[in-house]
C-alpha cells in the first residue's frame, strides 16, 4: 500500500521497510483516533517480539555490535561481520539511486533508480538477516560438537548434526538481484550522457560491487 502511494507521488520504493510503515501510517491515518505502533499492531512484528527475548545482533546500536564480535565467544565472528559490512555497502548503493530518482531534472528517470534501489534494498535487507543467522548456525555447530563422540554411532550422529547445522548458512546466499543492479546505469547512460549521471550511475556499480564480494567471503 506504501509502495502504492510513493509511486503515485514519483517517489523511489528503494527505501527501508520501517519508512514506509510510516508513510503507510500517514497515508491511511491510522494515528487520526489512536496512536498507532507497528510493533504491537502488526500482527508479524508482534508474533516475532515474543518469539525472540533475545536481542538480535542487528538489534544492537554500532558501537554494542562491535563490542559483541570484540568478546571471547566465537560468535558473532566473520561472517556475521561480512554480512553487516555488505548490507552497509548495499545501504550506501540505495542511497546514491534515491538521491538520483528525487534530482530535478530527472522525473523521467525515477522508474529506473527507483527500481535499482528496490533491488539492492532486497539484498540489503538479506544481508542483515545472514548477520544472525550465521551466528545462530555457528551455535549449533558447537552445540553438535559437544554430543557424544565414543561409539560410532554417536560419532555418526555428531557429524549429522554439524553438517546439516553448517548448511543452514554455508550454502545460502542472498539472491542475486545484483546483476540488475549493474547493467541498469549502463542503460542509463546509453540514454542520456550526462556527467553527473554517470558519475552515480558508476557509485551504484561500485557499492553493488562491495556487496558481492562480501557475499562471497
Amino acid at each position: 500500500m506504501a509502495k502504492y502511494f510513493l509511486k503515485k507521488q514519483n517517489r523511489s520504493i528503494g527505501i527501508p521497510e520501517k519508512d514506509i510503515i510510516d508513510i503507510a501510517i500517514e497515508s491511511l491515518g491510522l494515528n487520526q483516533v489512536k496512536k498507532f505502533t507497528p510493533e504491537k499492531n502488526i500482527i508479524e512484528y508482534f508474533l516475532n517480539s515474543l518469539a525472540n527475548d533475545k536481542k538480535k545482533n542487528i538489534e544492537l546500536t554500532a558501537s554494542e555490535f562491535s563490542d559483541e564480535v570484540t568478546r571471547e565467544s566465537p560468535a558473532p565472528g566473520g561472517g556475521s561481520v561480512s554480512a553487516y559490512v555488505g548490507s552497509l555497502g548495499a545501504s550506501l548503493g540505495a542511497m546514491v539511486a534515491n538521491l538520483s530518482s528525487n534530482k530535478r531534472g530527472w522525473e523521467n528517470q525515477v522508474e529506473m533508480f527507483s527500481h535499482i534501489a528496490d533491488q539492492i534494498n532486497v539484498i540489503r535487507n538479506e544481508l542483515l538477516l545472514l548477520v544472525d543467522e550465521d551466528s545462530n548456525a555457528f551455535n549449533m555447530i558447537m552445540v553438535a560438537f559437544k554430543l557424544p563422540n565414543n561409539s560410532e554411532k554417536e560419532k555418526k550422529i555428531r557429524l549429522v548434526s554439524a553438517l546439516s547445522a553448517a548448511k543452514k548458512i554455508w550454502f545460502k546466499k542472498p539472491s542475486d538481484p545484483l546483476s540488475g543492479a549493474l547493467s541498469a546505469p549502463h542503460s542509463g547512460k546509453k540514454r542520456e550522457q550526462k556527467k553527473d549521471k554517470v558519475h552515480r550511475g558508476v557509485e551504484v556499480e561500485r557499492c553493488a560491487k562491495v556487496v558481492k564480494r562480501c557475499t562471497e567471503v
